[in-house]
Order: C-alpha cells, then structure tokens, then sequence
C-alpha cells in the first residue's frame, strides 16, 4: 500500500499538475469523460526497434445543453533504442463528432466534429549520471461544418508543441535526482469567416495572442518509507496570453509506501 501528500503554491491562476521530473506537461482541457483503449507494443528481440499501436474512445456524455461528443484516436510509434540512444516517432490521427479540439460548442456555430492528424519526435541521450531529452510535436485541425451555423468557414487549426530537460542523478547521493525542464506547451492558431447577418462574413483570428513559455525544475529523492520531491516553475505568458502576468509556484511531495 501507499499514500502520497501534495502541497502546492502558485502566485495566481491554475495550477499544473507539478511532475518533479524532467518534462512538462502541457495544459490541456479537463472535462469529464468516459472511455475504452486498446494498446500494443511489439519488438523484434536484439534490434532495438519497437512499433506501439493503440486505439481509444472517448465520450463526453450528454448534458441539458449539449448533446453528446465522441472522439476516436489511433496512434502509431516506432521507436529505436542504439544504447544511450532513444528516438522515437509518433503519427496520430483522431475523429471527433461533436466537439472541436475537445471543446463542445453549442449548435448554433453549426460546427459538427473535426478531424486531426499530429506527427511528432522525441529523443533521448543517457549516460550513468546524465539524461538530456527533447520533443516537439506538429499537429492539423480540420473542422467539420454544416453549413447553417455562425461559423461560415474556418481555415484548418495548426498546432506546436515542444520542450527540452536536463536531468541528474546522484546529486547530493546515490538515490536522488534533479531535473530542469523548459517547454511550450500546445499553442493552437486558425481563422475562421462567421456569419453576423451581413451581405459577407466577418474573419476574425482564433490565434493566441501570447506564447507560453515554461521552466520547471525538479528535486527528488528516497527517504525513510518512501520519496520526497520538491519543485518549482515559472510560466511566461499562462494560457498563451500576452497580457497574463507570470504564473509562479512550488510544490512539495510526499509519498509513504509500505
């Protein structure tokens, strides 16, 4: 059995989940949803190549407001491992009815699903003491209208992601770590034309105005009956807003196990 404590400070708005670990995890919609996967991973034994395949549905179910929203995703990797080494390459692609980028929209905008596709690489190099990793992704919105909504058109969403960490072990001893991390998180940037009762639509941006840049930086380490993890971050520009001032916080973690 094991328990965990989590305490945690920030100067305004959100909080992310802290990971004391090298990476950041990029901010993302938290609505509550059902759904089913499926995942499989196969290697050839001495090559160090492995393909990974999964496939999943997800559901938000049907309030007063809004009807129901699916999404199916499949997602293929290969990764290679050369012993220091490991890269990997990620292709995504998933199906939405319902919801846009995984936000549900009310009818009126006329915007009935969407479809994605995300290509991404990852890398990482070890040695005994040190891990340095890197990742970016690219991925392509296209919309699904009907025709009778607001929306009257709307230019396929592209989307960025990327982050880089640097990662110690045996800092102060044999059993702990400190890791540094920096990364953007997913910024999305479109058009779209809509319909004001006019003799031609209105265009307006849906690109952020901002880019969110983050730092995070990690410590952690055995004690007595578990771990013990202490973090930090700085967010420039929260939420892609140019306006927002920076987020800043720490965390403290404590996981018991016996």
């Amino acid at each position: 059995q094991s328990g965990e404590v989590l305490l945690a400070l920030a100067s305004h708005g959100p909080l992310p989940a802290p990971r004391l670990v090298a990476g950041v995890e990029p901010i993302a919609f938290r609505m509550a949803r059902t759904g089913l996967g499926f995942g499989q991973a196969l290697g050839a034994p001495g090559s160090g190549l492995s393909l990974g395949v999964a496939l999943a549905q997800t559901v938000q179910p049907a309030s007063r407001s809004e009807p129901e929203a699916r999404a199916q995703r499949a997602l293929l990797q290969l990764a290679r491992n050369r012993g220091p080494l490991w890269m990997a390459a990620t292709f995504e692609m998933e199906q939405e009815r319902g919801s846009l980028l995984g936000a549900r929209l009310a009818p009126l905008y006329g915007v009935r699903g969407a479809a994605t596709m995300a290509a991404g690489a990852a890398v990482r190099l070890s040695s005994k003491r040190w891990a340095l990793a890197g990742e970016a992704r690219l991925a392509r919105t296209v919309a699904a209208l009907d025709g009778r909504g607001l929306v009257a058109a709307m230019a396929p969403i592209t989307g960025t992601s990327a982050s880089v960490s640097l990662e110690r072990l045996g800092v102060l001893g044999s059993d702990d770590r400190l890791a540094l991390a920096l990364a953007q998180p997913l910024r999305a940037a479109g058009a779209a034309a809509w319909r004001l009762g006019g003799s031609s639509p209105g265009r307006a941006a849906i690109t952020p105005t901002g880019r969110e840049l983050v730092a995070e930086l990690g410590y952690d380490r055995a004690v007595p009956g578990g771990s013990l993890g202490l973090g930090g971050f700085v967010r420039r520009q929260p939420g892609h807003v140019a306006a927002a001032g920076a987020d800043i916080g720490v965390a403290v973690r404590l996981r018991l196990v016996r």
